[in-house]
């Protein structure tokens, strides 16, 4: 597969999730995060990002993979303190 900009492996991911698993996913895994393999479409399932992850290369060491939480737009949030301890780092 042709080097992919993170904004690309993120529309592929969520394409592959929309088609194959938001249906079943959004009943059954509310708030899991998923790892989807976007070269091969698979999917790997947790209540944590890290073990999402570690199954995930662990199944397909070289995959290119793309983090999504079941039900929500955006895998994490950034608070009020998050991003103001954020802001003053930089």
């Amino acid at each position: 597969m042709a080097k992919l900009t993170p904004d690309e492996i993120v529309r592929r991911g969520e394409e592959i999730y929309n088609e194959k698993f938001r249906e079943e996913y959004e009943k059954k895994y509310h708030d899991s995060f998923v790892v989807i393999d976007i070269e091969t479409g698979k999917i790997y399932r947790s209540q944590t990002p890290e073990k999402a992850f570690v199954t995930a290369r662990t199944n397909a060491p070289g995959g290119v993979f793309c983090l999504l939480r079941v039900g929500s737009p955006d895998a994490f949030r950034m608070g009020p303190i998050a991003s103001h301890a954020y802001n003053r780092s930089l």
